[in-house]
């Protein structure tokens, strides 16, 4: 009877074991975490990486799992209104603020999609005073090192296999306009821009370079007439 008892917990020992390795496994492996639910964000992404799902999620942790150390990034695919402020102020008030709290104090590299904050959504109908302070909450969490990216600056490593994604950063934009204000970089850094090329005589309104100087932009002068970009 005592040996019964022995091999039962042996083998359940074992057992416990082989579940953590093959956990450990499975985190080792994966390492951005895309916290959705939502079967059409699993197929984009599919679509991006040309991978069909299974071999997807093969790769990819979507959201269910808590245990987010052993992951390189978090990306958000889509934030309401309501997380996007209580992140900005530093409120944990449910699963997605508490996720974002945590990836921050472990120093994790933390994305949202652009086109998946809520707010821009009403753009064109909502009130300018309310949504330039929206803007400001977004401005707030790039303050948080929380970067905007688009589903085309996810990319899949040729040496590992691994989705990562790209420095999206360090995009540069050219502005072919000579005046150069605050709320023109205000727009290009909200959209994800930190480096910025203007022309060799392009005036920079004091503001501006006030903001260049908070918000560390990159500015490149001696931009010429056949490289210009579009003026916003």
């Amino acid at each position: 009877m005592e040996l019964e008892k022995l091999i039962k917990k042996i083998t359940m020992e074992v057992l416990n074991q082989l579940k953590a390795e093959e956990k450990a496994t499975i985190l080792q492996q994966k390492k951005i975490l895309v916290w959705t639910e939502s079967w059409e964000m699993k197929e984009q992404l599919s679509a991006k990486l040309k991978l069909p799902i299974e071999q997807l999620q093969d790769r990819i942790q979507f959201r269910g799992l808590e245990e987010i150390e052993s992951y390189d990034a978090i990306i958000l695919p889509e934030v309401s209104v309501g997380e996007m402020v209580h992140i900005a102020l530093g409120i944990q008030q449910g699963e997605t603020e508490t996720l974002v709290s945590k990836a921050l104090l472990l120093g994790k590299k933390v994305c949202m999609l652009r086109d998946g904050l809520d707010y821009r959504e009403s753009e064109v109908t909502a009130n300018p005073a309310y949504y330039k302070m929206l803007q400001g909450y977004e401005t707030q969490l790039s303050h948080f090192g929380i970067s905007l990216v688009d589903w085309e600056e996810l990319e899949l490593s040729g040496e590992t296999g691994q989705p990562y994604v790209s420095r999206e950063q360090s995009r540069a934009y050219c502005v072919s306009g000579r005046l150069i204000t605050e709320s023109l970089l205000e727009e290009l850094f909200l959209k994800g821009y930190q480096e910025i090329g203007v022309a060799k005589n392009a005036v920079i309104t004091p503001l501006a370079a006030d903001y260049i100087k908070q918000k560390q932009l990159k500015i490149t002068r001696g931009l010429g007439e056949s490289e210009k970009g579009s003026s916003l």
